[in-house]
Order: C-alpha cells, then structure tokens, then sequence
C-alpha cells in the first residue's frame, strides 16, 4: 500500500486514470471483515487522498465521494437483526402470536407441546421474546439449577428426578444459543462496527482537511454518508427491544458510538459550511442552513423528552453541547434567525443537571440579553423579532407551568 501511495503521488499527472482502480482496491480490502487489513487500507487511503487533494479535479473529486460513500455503505451491519433471530430461533415457539392490523394479536393454538413447555396463549411480539429469550441465557449460564424443597420425600425425589432431566436439556439448549450468540457472523457484525468507526473518522478527517479543495456537492455527499450510518445507529438505539441483545453480544457500545461518533461528525462539517464567508459561501450556506436547523432541533428535541433521565446519557449530553457552541459561534444574523426555533428548547435545558450544558446555555443566554439590552426598541421591527419565546406573557406562562418554582440558575 505504501509503494502504491507514493507511485501515484509521484506520477499524479500521468497516471490520474488509475485513481478509480486504486480507491476500488483499498475499498475491498476495508470491507473484507479482517480489521488489521482494514486499517492498513483505510490509513494509505487516507494519505493518499491527502496527499493529492489539492491535484485532483472535481470529476476526480466525484470519484473519491463515490468510493467513500460505497465503502461506508457497505460496512453498515443492516444484517444484524436478522442475525440476531437466527441466533436464538431454537428458544421460539413454533406457533408464535404475532400484532394482528387491528391492533389485537392472534390466539396460540392450544397444542399438547406447547402447554408443556409453559409457551403463552399471547405474546407481545417476536422481538420481546427475542430480547427474554437471550436475557434467559445469560441467566441460565451464570446460575446453577437448585431443586424447591418439598417436605413429601417420595414427591420429592420424583421431582429432583424430573428437574435433574429437564435441567439437563436447558442448559444444553442454552449452551448451543450461547454458542450461536458468539458465532461467526456475529463476529464479523462487530468487526464490521469497529471498522466504521474507523471510516467515520477518515471521512471526517478528508471532508474537513481537503475542505478548501472540495466542490460545495463533495461535501454534501460526504455529509450523507455520515448521515445514513446515523439513521441506522439511532434507530437501533430507540428500540428497546433490541438494546440488551446488543449489550449481551458486546455490540451495545460499539453500536452507540457509531450513532455519535458519525452525527458529531456531519454537524461538525455542516456547521463549517453554513459559517463559510469565502468558497461559494452563498450556496453552501443555503444548502446546509436546512440539514443543519433540522438535524439540531431534533436532538435536542429527543434529549429534553426523554422518558429516561438524560443526565445519564453521556453521548447524547457531548452533541447537545457540541450543538449549543456551534449556534454561539454563528454570527449576529444566523444566531437571531433562528432563535425562535431554539430558545423554547433552550429554556427546557436549564433543568438540566449536567454542568457542561448548564455553562453553554449561560453564555447563549447572556447573548440573548444583551443583544435585547443594545438594540432596545429597535428590534421592534425586525425580521428575527422572538415572538412569544421571549415576552413578558410567554415567561409568565412559563412560570406558571412549573407552579411558581424558581428555575435553577446556570452554573
């Protein structure tokens, strides 16, 4: 890889045709599954985009996105529910009750096999039992069986007898899914996860480094890629369901940093561009304004509604407060712009209990104020006018929602 590298930075000028080929190789070789060979790959692919960005032309540009967005593409486990329903399809009843359209769920036929094995007449779903069927391995192979006392001695040993039996069978039923849990094709699952990790970051690193190279379309395409591992990582996160599974195949961590790592990443170049004065500012201002706004108002959004306490949940906690220094560092008429949009939120934030966020929403609020403060009555008439958010009447409200309390100060 090493010598291909610096061939090609050598003789850019004359063998530019060979870039295709070259990114198609270090491409497959990311993407097989062995992580040593993948890192290797992914750092001479880097350095070699490095190495020659400011020579490559903008179709060769389109190129680099492509193999960037093929690779990254590829390494999303889409795979892994289904893995996971194969790995313990044995603990599955045959006639499992599946959610009918109407809202009911469908009566388990009443079998001689499934009384004995205690199945019920309804069930939630088959993920639910997916997710008790592998909490009970965990269970079942960290403790050792124990017989009831029973005072009947006859009884007694009868039923030692059929327990020993049945017991016999459970933990070899549970061993062979335990097994199954760690087998090959969650195996390569997990390299897949920590392989991505790894592209997140070059894609970042490329996006960012070679920004003043890149066309204003190369770096949306490259923020869409970070986006799609997004999508998938969060919608994993959400289902509860699915996150002790996660967490009893080891995948619960890696699978969580891909959701911040990648969408720390698309924010940070987002709000590069939408803070760009000099490269065709105008259009990467205006195609960035919207991704930006939206993707921020929904984070935050989450966070404040959170059944669980957010206070706990560190990744988010990081974007929410890489989100709030982003809108700080805007100038005077995006700030204003959008302040609308962000200040009730602001407002739900203070009653968070994480100081780092406290301390940002204090530097965002003093702002405010002073711009309020210098402007007085001249704001009347402008376009960014708060309407409601920052009224006498909308505090009111505000404080008579929380019965009179006082709100806790920023730190």
């Amino acid at each position: 890889f090493k010598h291909l590298v610096e061939m090609y930075t050598t003789f850019v000028d004359t063998i530019p045709f060979l870039l295709d080929d070259i990114l198609d190789l270090f491409v497959c070789c990311i993407i097989q599954g062995n992580e040593v060979l993948a890192r290797t790959a992914a750092h001479h692919m880097q350095q070699l985009i490095s190495s020659n960005g400011h020579k490559l032309s903008s179709s060769m540009w389109s190129i680099v996105c492509s193999h960037i967005g093929k690779c990254v593409r590829s390494l999303v486990p889409y795979e892994l529910v289904d893995t996971l329903q194969n790995a313990v399809g044995s603990l599955l009843p045959t006639a499992t009750p599946l959610p009918l359209d109407n809202g009911e769920k469908e009566k388990t036929p009443s079998t001689p096999n499934s009384r004995k094995q205690g199945v019920p007449a309804r069930s939630p779903s088959v993920l639910n039992l997916l997710s008790s069927s592998l909490s009970s391995i965990t269970a079942n192979n960290s403790n050792s069986p124990t017989t009831p006392p029973s005072n009947n001695t006859n009884t007694n040993t009868n039923k030692e007898s059929t327990n020993a039996n049945a017991n016999t069978n459970t933990i070899a039923s549970n061993n062979t899914n335990a097994q199954a849990v760690s087998s090959a094709p969650f195996k390569k699952i997990r390299t897949k996860c920590i392989v991505q990790l790894l592209m997140i970051q070059t894609t970042t690193d490329i996006a960012l480094s070679q920004y003043q190279f890149l066309q204003t379309s190369h770096l949306i395409s490259l923020s869409s890629t970070l986006e799609v591992v997004y999508h998938w990582a969060h919608a994993m996160g959400i289902r509860l369901y699915l996150q002790d599974m996660l967490v009893q195949i080891g995948m619960g961590e890696n699978i969580k940093k891909m959701e911040i790592s990648s969408i720390g990443c698309y924010i940070k170049v987002m709000l590069k561009m939408y803070s760009e004065k000099e490269v065709d500012s105008e259009n990467r201002r205006s195609e960035a304004e919207v991704r930006l706004i939206k993707r921020c108002y929904e984070i935050i959004q989450e966070y404040v509604g959170a059944k669980e306490s957010p206070s706990k949940d560190n990744g988010r906690q990081v974007i929410v407060v890489q989100i709030l220094k982003g809108y700080f560092a805007l100038d005077q008429d995006q700030f204003l712009k959008h302040l609308g949009i962000f200040y009730p939120l602001f407002t739900q934030l203070l009653l968070n209990d994480n100081k780092d966020i406290r301390i940002v929403l204090r530097d965002l609020i003093i702002r405010v104020g002073s711009i309020r403060t210098q402007n007085g009555d001249k704001n009347a008439n402008s376009p960014y006018k708060l309407k409601s958010s920052l009224s006498t009447e909308g505090f009111d409200n505000h404080n008579n929602n929380n019965n009179g309390k006082v709100l806790p100060q920023a730190v």
